[in-house]
């Protein structure tokens, strides 16, 4: 199914982008914040707050070393794997794409107009590079 704005067009991943996959090894009763956040090309920063904001769980992360002060949303879906022993959070995706993804600010995270924004993008992340490589979709 494509999202539609009038700007662009967007094709969905064959996963829910906002819920954790399989065997990611989530529980919200684990303290995640301080974990680094390591993904396919580089480490992106470090997880400074959870939010499930609608039934859309995400990591904030502080990219601390690009932009100062900078955080990103990154949706669970992104999460391949939580090492809680190495206290680290592996993402399919390059320090690149993160950098570029609308950056998080506390007053417009939540809202429905920052999430649909931050849903196109990664979307076209996923249909644009992983056509041939799915991620396996979420339990």
């Amino acid at each position: 199914m494509a999202i539609e704005d009038a700007e662009s067009t967007t094709r969905e991943p064959s996963f829910p982008l906002w819920k954790f996959r399989s065997g990611t090894d989530f529980n919200d009763q684990t303290d995640v914040i301080g974990y680094q956040v390591v993904g396919t090309d580089e480490e992106i920063g470090s997880v400074a707050d959870f939010v499930d904001a609608n039934d859309q769980p995400a990591f904030v992360v502080d990219t601390g070393a690009w932009v100062v002060g900078q955080r990103i949303l990154l949706p669970a879906g992104a999460v391949e794997s939580i090492d809680h022993v190495a206290r680290e959070i592996k993402v399919d995706r390059t320090g690149t794409d993160i950098r570029e993804a609308p950056p998080y600010e506390v007053s417009t995270g939540e809202s429905e107009e920052y999430r649909n924004r931050l849903t196109h993008y990664y979307c076209d992340l996923y249909a644009d590079h992983h056509e041939d490589h799915q991620p396996s979709p979420p339990s």
